[in-house]
């Protein structure tokens, strides 16, 4: 999957995949057969942490749908708590539409 990307969209993918890796392995948790929960867990802890804006939090959220294998059909970035989650990031940082233009700018 990560072959059909941008050059530029892989490297990110991958630094996130590299830290879902790791924090996979300190919850001693398999990272392609994770919950939801344990993939939103992350993604909080990188909201939590690194005071990381929407657009970072998506591109996570991206990269872990490469990685995790949820039983039903549903892929993890459109499963409806993730939808949640990433509406509650952006109602605290909410998207501004830059006058004039068709760019979205992240008022943090």
């Amino acid at each position: 999957m990560l072959e059909a990307r941008r050059k530029s969209s892989t490297k990110l993918y991958t630094t996130y995949i590299r830290k879902w890796t790791e924090y996979c392995q300190m919850q001693n948790i398999d990272p392609i057969q994770a919950t939801v929960d344990t993939g939103l867990g992350f993604l909080s802890k990188c909201f939590d942490e690194s005071d990381r804006k929407y657009s970072s939090l998506n591109t996570a959220r991206l990269a872990l749908s490469l990685v995790i294998v949820l039983p039903s059909s549903i892929q993890f970035g459109t499963h409806p708590d993730m939808v949640a989650f990433m509406k509650g990031v952006n109602n605290l940082r909410p998207s501004v539409l830059i006058p004039g233009t068709q760019m979205m700018f992240y008022n943090f």
